[in-house]
């Protein structure tokens, strides 16, 4: 991918990556599974489904935050 390319992308201009540019970016920003959820989205791809259960998984600590079993501390 050049860097004209991905300033484009980055920009919002009117390209249309491929799965395989999305899931490239994806993994060379080491992103989180919400987070690729979210630049499919953005592409305007559709997850496979593996892809899309695997983002909608909560990440047991942050279900156990959200549920008050961890107090907050204040730093």
């Amino acid at each position: 991918m050049s860097t004209t390319y991905y300033t484009f992308l980055e920009q919002g201009r009117d390209v249309r990556p491929s799965r395989q540019v999305v899931t490239a970016l994806a993994s060379a920003l080491r992103l989180s599974s919400a987070e690729r959820a979210y630049l499919f989205q953005l592409a305007g791809i559709t997850l496979a489904a593996e892809d899309r259960a695997q983002a909608e998984t909560v990440d047991p600590v942050v279900s156990a935050l959200g549920a008050g079993s961890i107090p907050f501390r204040r730093t």
